[in-house]
């Protein structure tokens, strides 16, 4: 297997962006992505809010209190829409962040890499695999943070594959995939409440889910912000360096 070889000097180019894939600017899809996830926040907050009126309204009925049809069908139904929103954003995120990371991964030879380990196919196809998708996003959001150290100031010269990336990187990732898996569980739990005890606690983990999800949702902003200004910045940097040659 031949070996890939190490970050090559921006003077190895003939000119500025003319690799076969020249610098694109991760702003437009970083700031849509942004949005994106502030709104979800947003809805995620609603949910959780909803979810705590649909607790009131079973210890209400635990306790033996009056609850009409009416007031139980709104509560659920506020509780539903929210989840619903969370969900037709969630879409909205994942599609604009693989848009983003496909452009951050097509940088990565702009910044001088030769023969890199993924490209922008698996910026895409790499969520899709099964199994393979607790691991392979992570490499390829690692390989456009290690490739843009190399017009950072401050970088030695030494192959990119070696240097470190934040440890942020591998806590947001930890809590997307623990986060994903534990939460496909809240709908069948939801489902398969027989009791309004069984339905309250399906209820709470549903509430903590969102709370996590909140918290995920901050790292995901910090992640797309660092790694959208890394790229812009290495992006002046090379530029300065052809414009001086």
């Amino acid at each position: 297997m031949p070996q890939a070889r190490p970050l090559e000097s921006p003077h190895h180019f003939d000119s500025y962006g003319s690799t076969p894939n020249p610098y694109q600017s991760l702003a437009a899809p970083g700031w849509i992505v942004t949005a994106l996830l502030v709104g979800f926040a947003a809805i995620t907050a609603w949910s959780i809010i909803a979810g705590f009126a649909q607790i009131s309204l079973v210890n209400d009925l635990e306790a033996g209190h009056r609850v009409t049809l009416g007031e139980a069908s709104a509560a659920d139904e506020n509780y539903q829409n929210a989840n619903l929103a969370q969900l037709l954003v969630y879409l909205f995120i994942a599609a604009f962040f693989i848009w983003w990371l496909v452009r951050a991964t097509k940088n990565v030879e702009a910044f001088g890499v030769r023969d890199a380990d993924y490209g922008p196919g698996w910026a895409m196809g790499g969520w899709f695999i099964p199994i393979l998708n607790f691991w392979r996003p992570l490499q390829v959001v690692n390989q456009a943070w290690r490739a843009s150290a190399s017009h950072l100031p401050g970088f030695s010269g030494e192959d990119y594959r070696g240097l470190d990336v934040s440890p942020l990187l591998y806590v947001w990732w930890i809590s997307f995939c623990v986060i994903s898996v534990v939460g496909n569980g809240l709908d069948s739990a939801t489902e398969n409440a027989e009791s309004l005890g069984d339905l309250r606690g399906a209820l709470q983990f549903g509430i903590a889910s969102d709370i996590a999800f909140l918290a995920l949702t901050a790292m995901t902003i910090v992640v797309v912000r660092r790694l959208t200004s890394r790229h812009g910045i290495a992006a002046r940097s090379l530029e300065q360096v052809m414009t001086q040659r």
